[in-house]
């Protein structure tokens, strides 16, 4: 009986973690895309689609070279930023995280996963 309890207490902390850490993942993940989903909108403005490559978007704007795209640690790779183009109009942006990852769909959220058992 007691250890059922303990089991019960321990889902109900894992739920309630995992849908309080979902906004605090997502709050963090804003923090340095939204800097660069700022970029692409002028990049899309001025040519008329996003950029295929990173690369192409900081050779129109090489501010955007000073964005924080990636952090490590001694342990590790800590969270990373990844960009893909889908179509001319339309792209992908995750930010991937030791913990969690956050989906952006031109510049929207799309959703967050918080896995803190990989």
């Amino acid at each position: 009986m007691f250890q059922m309890k303990i089991i019960i207490v321990l889902i109900i902390a894992t739920i309630l973690c995992t849908i309080g850490c979902s906004s605090t993942a997502k709050n963090k993940a804003d923090k340095y895309v939204k800097p660069l989903i700022s970029k692409l909108i002028k990049y899309h403005t001025a040519k008329e689609e996003y950029p295929e490559e990173m690369d192409e978007l900081f050779k129109f704007d090489p501010s955007a070279m000073s964005l924080k795209l990636s952090e490590s640690s001694d342990a590790g790779r800590v969270w990373t930023v990844h960009y893909k183009k889908v179509t001319k109009n339309e792209y992908i942006i995750f930010f991937n995280h030791v913990h969690y990852d956050v989906k952006y769909k031109n510049g929207q959220h799309q959703f967050t996963n918080v896995n803190y058992f990989r």
